[in-house]
Parts: structure tokens; C-alpha cells; sequence
């Protein structure tokens, strides 16, 4: 006979679910935990996991997910803080803010190592569904950074999150990283937003 959850154990099993997920990538990575050493820590069967998600991979990006979420909203708070700012200066150190607060989340060998994997064992469709969260935030970051802009929305989404993917490819840069990250951001948003700027002032006078 099947187990039945009341809302609260689902509630705690889920919790612990996620608990473990997110320690998990931070330490080991998601190729070196199975689906029962995952229920275990939860304290439910294998059979039960499938109860809360239909695979581990789903598991782990809904961590990736909720890192998204953290991130871009500290990002949206600094910058909130730097409206005197150029626009185009907002726009990189908002882009830098968020490989910064990446970096510290820990997650970045989890994006370099399991990412990779874990897009390619899941189904389009699946993907469709659930991994939206990180051109969402930066679609809303772009409209708070310039609600004007002439910029097509789709290209400027499309540079920054490659700006973004930059991150998870620190250790083959090196040393020079840093200067590289943000040499490239600085150079993009000057073509995104610096003319942009231009064209904005030209059209006023």
C-alpha cells in the first residue's frame, strides 16, 4: 500500500529534500548522490521520492532555480541604490553584481560541472517548464535598467546571459578572470546602452 503524506510531513520532506540538493552541489555534485542516498536524508523510501519529483535532476534544478531568484533579487536591490548612475555604468556593475553574487553562492562549479549534464537528461518540454527563471530576471533587469531602450529585448537578454555563462567558465580563464569578465561586460553594455543613450538624447533635441 502506497504511503500517504499529510501536508505538514510534505512540507518537512520537501524542505529536507532540498536541504540535502543544495548541499549536495555545493560539496560533491549531483552525478555523486543517487535517488536513495537523496530519500534517505529525507527520511522516505525511493519509491516515495518519485512522489515529490520524477527525477533527481528536477530536484536540483529547482536549487538552481531558487539561487536564480536570490541572486537577481539582491542584484535588483543594489540597484535600486544606483539610479544617479550612467545608464550604461548601471548596466555593467548590475551584470557584475550578479556573476558576483553567483561566485558567492557557491553554485558556480555546480553550473560548470552538472548544469551541462543535467539540461541534456531532461526533456524539452520539461526545460520549457521549469528553467525560465533566468531569462526572466534578467528581462526584468533590462526594463529597470533602461524601460526606454531601443535595443531589441530578445538580443539585449541573449548578450547578457551569455555575460552570465561567462561565470561558469572562470577556472579555464584563469588568473586574469576578473580583468577579462569585466572587460567584456563594460565593452557590451557600452554597445547596448551607451549608444543607445546617444540615439535616446539625439531623437530629444
Amino acid at each position: 500500500m502506497a504511503t500517504a503524506f499529510s501536508e505538514k510531513e510534505r512540507a518537512r520532506i520537501v524542505v529536507s529534500l532540498r536541504e540535502t540538493a543544495r548541499k549536495v552541489a555545493l560539496e560533491s555534485g549531483m552525478n555523486k548522490v543517487t535517488v536513495e542516498e537523496l530519500a534517505s536524508k529525507a527520511g522516505i523510501s525511493k519509491g516515495a521520492f518519485y512522489k515529490f519529483y520524477p527525477s533527481k535532476e528536477l530536484l536540483f534544478l529547482e536549487i538552481l532555480e531558487e539561487t536564480h531568484t536570490q541572486v537577481y533579487g539582491i542584484a535588483g536591490m543594489l540597484l535600486a541604490q544606483s539610479k544617479a548612475v550612467a545608464q550604461k555604468e548601471r548596466a555593467a556593475e548590475t551584470i557584475l553584481n550578479v556573476c558576483r553574487l553567483l561566485e558567492q553562492s557557491g553554485m558556480v562549479p555546480f553550473i560548470e560541472n552538472d548544469l551541462p549534464v543535467l539540461l541534456q537528461n531532461l526533456p524539452e518540454e520539461v526545460l520549457k517548464a521549469h528553467y525560465h527563471g533566468d531569462e526572466i530576471h534578467v528581462m526584468e533587469l533590462l526594463h529597470r535598467i533602461a524601460p526606454d531602450s531601443h535595443v531589441p529585448d530578445d538580443f539585449a537578454a541573449a548578450t547578457v546571459r551569455s555575460l552570465l555563462l561567462f561565470v561558469a567558465h572562470r577556472t579555464q580563464i584563469g588568473e586574469h578572470y576578473p580583468e577579462v569578465l569585466e572587460l567584456l561586460v563594460h565593452g557590451a553594455c557600452e554597445q547596448l546602452f551607451g549608444q543607445d543613450m546617444e540615439i535616446i538624447q539625439g531623437d530629444s533635441l
